[in-house]
């Protein structure tokens, strides 16, 4: 909203986000370590199979932001047009290949959705 109501490049905002989004996860990352330390939170080991299993189960859902970025970045749609097309990619995605809405709830869910 910032961006389009300055008239700033939404590109500009991102790549100027970048950094200082990865300094924050870093901290928050820092924080987590040291607040489970201290509170002597159990510590349960990684596995690579496990996180992998996981990976494959949310696939869809990781290839969002992945579709999101790719498409307004490239040059392809504006911003409100990726929009539209994220949206359009979560009812197929959901009604279709997960098919955690079914298609007899689809309007009611639409109906919730709106303000």
């Amino acid at each position: 909203m910032y961006g389009i109501i300055a008239q700033i490049n939404i590109k500009h905002l991102f790549i100027g986000a970048f950094f200082p989004g990865c300094i924050m996860v870093l901290a928050l990352s820092i924080y987590a370590y040291m607040t489970a330390k201290k509170d002597k939170i159990k510590r349960v080991p990684f596995h690579a199979k496990s996180a992998l299993l996981s990976l494959r189960e949310s696939v869809w859902e990781v290839l969002l932001p992945v579709l999101i970025l790719f498409v307004f970045f490239k040059g392809i749609c504006t911003l409100v047009e990726t929009a539209a097309i994220a949206v359009l990619y979560l009812l197929v995605v959901e009604t279709l290949v997960t098919r955690d809405i079914p298609f007899r709830k689809l309007l009611s869910v639409c109906v919730k959705s709106l303000p």
